[in-house]
């Protein structure tokens, strides 16, 4: 059975998932702080040193806390939002993840067993090594099923709910994006919901984690991924200023 999560734990996943560029930035810190207080340094270097040291100071700060805000301290793993989601507990819902999966235990006691969890994790769709890093310290659901994109091992029709939290913009293409969300559509019962969480590519992200919010999507890309795949948004909210909560259905 997965443990309890510590009150620590998003916080330092994130820095053990990134450890080079946090490692890179305490190297950065050291190297700058040292120019800062040369007596040998310019004084113009010496000045463009204390802006950087502020700077990088701030971020890889800033993304700690920010990381600790939103996965240690915020209602997001409580999952007591997730019940606004739906019109009713579905009998028969789905979890998808990239390999780190720390929402199906939560979830399971929300909504009672899931028919199926899913494993979207491919190495030409997700090349990242904070992905790999990832998975080699995730402990899988037993039940986990490792499937492609674009074929989910599921019947037409035959789920009511599918959460995908963090994952989906793990895959970079677009195209792979859209196979996804066509085959969720695919699988969803006529009043089915498809509930995605993501960080976006926006100001609230960018003043927490710098030029990483990059690896974010817009709520734009979202848009156009989500119509691409003829789905629609029925309900858009924040769960906190880093985070939105998109729930789809099939449209008309």
């Amino acid at each position: 059975m997965k443990k309890e999560r510590g009150p620590f734990d998003g916080a330092l996943q994130i820095i053990a998932f990134n450890w080079p560029m946090y490692a890179t930035a305490v190297v950065a810190l050291a190297a700058l702080g040292w120019l800062s207080c040369a007596d040998s340094t310019p004084r113009y270097i010496r000045l463009a040193a204390v802006v950087g040291l502020m700077i990088t100071a701030y971020f890889t700060l800033a993304s700690v806390a920010v990381s600790h805000y939103v996965y240690d301290r915020s209602r997001l793993y409580k999952f007591d939002w997730i019940h606004d989601c739906v019109t009713e507990v579905p009998a028969r819902w789905v979890n998808l993840h990239a390999g780190l999966d720390e929402s199906t235990a939560a979830l399971e006691q929300r909504f009672g067993p899931p028919i199926a969890v899913l494993d979207v994790f491919t190495e030409e769709t997700m090349p990242e090594a904070s992905i790999a890093r990832a998975r080699r310290r995730g402990v899988a659901d037993r039940r986990t099923t490792s499937v492609r994109e674009s074929s989910l091992p599921l019947e037409s029709d035959s789920c009511d709910c599918a959460c995908v939290i963090f994952a989906a913009h793990e895959l970079r293409a677009m195209s792979t994006r859209v196979a996804l969300f066509v085959e969720l559509r695919r699988v969803l019962a006529q009043e089915g919901r498809v509930i995605l969480v993501e960080h976006l590519r926006d100001v609230a992200n960018f003043a927490a984690f710098g030029p990483g919010f990059l690896h974010f999507l817009s709520l734009r890309t979202w848009h156009e991924t989500i119509q691409s795949a003829g789905l629609q948004i029925v309900k858009d909210f924040k769960m906190t200023p880093f985070v939105r909560v998109l729930v789809l259905h099939q449209g008309s």
